[in-house]
């Protein structure tokens, strides 16, 4: 390519900016060029030193605005698989850094083919969950049940929304905890609430009765077995 003639000119100019390492002056003159028409027969190689001398560029700043420029101008250079993989290697990190659920979540929606998106997902679920238990309120909690329902801490968010509601509840492993009201006696009779699973369908059940310890909120046990008859 650089012993073509018709690169005589051209080839010292960027000769000159390789050696001085000023590979952004690369761009602009081969930007020059072509607004000028004056690319000539060069232009595919031109235009590929270009693409080359502007991945040199963003290499050096290494930053997520520098990758995304570079990408978006050269979408198809024989470089963007590798700007590509800087540039969610670097995204990752960033929203690592931040450490806040939002910032997960805006990686994953912005990056949903990233080979992170495993690892972002779990984070974010870890952070969204610290975020509602710190705030401590029943609606914080339902919000993130409702945008985590396939959530591998579900039982601990139940587990939470119950500490924070007044009332009794049953809370069964993989089901949502169930309000109980008092059990209604016909004569020698109980009535069970409708809903209440049977003894050996579910073998452990937690009661929360708030105000009787845990965190001054409840306090729990772990029944074997439910008799009804007693």
């Amino acid at each position: 390519l650089f012993c073509a003639p018709a690169w005589a000119k051209k080839l010292d100019t960027l000769q000159k900016l390789v050696t001085a390492g000023k590979f952004s002056e690369i761009v602009v003159k081969v930007d020059e060029w072509e607004a000028r028409s004056a690319l000539g027969d060069e232009e595919a190689d031109l235009k590929r030193v270009r693409a080359e001398a502007a991945f040199c560029v963003a290499k050096q700043a290494d930053t997520l605005a520098a990758w995304q420029g570079f990408l978006g101008r050269y979408p198809d250079a024989p470089d963007a698989k590798a700007a590509r993989d800087r540039l969610l290697e670097l995204a990752f990190s960033t929203a690592q850094s931040e450490g806040t659920s939002a910032a997960m979540k805006a990686f994953i929606n912005n990056y949903p083919d990233s080979p992170y998106l495993d690892r972002a997902r779990k984070q974010e679920e870890a952070w969204a969950f610290d975020d509602a238990a710190r705030q401590g309120t029943p609606e914080a909690i339902r919000v993130f049940i409702a945008e985590h329902p396939g959530s591998s801490m579900r039982e601990q968010a139940w587990e939470a929304l119950v500490q924070t509601t007044p009332g009794i509840y049953l809370l069964t492993a993989g089901a949502e905890p169930r309000p109980l009201e008092g059990v209604e006696v016909r004569g020698d009779t109980l009535v069970m609430p409708v809903g209440v699973p049977s003894a050996d369908a579910l073998p452990i059940v937690g009661v929360n009765l708030p105000g009787a310890g845990r965190g001054e909120t409840s306090e729990w046990w772990a029944l074997r077995g439910i008799v009804y008859d007693e």
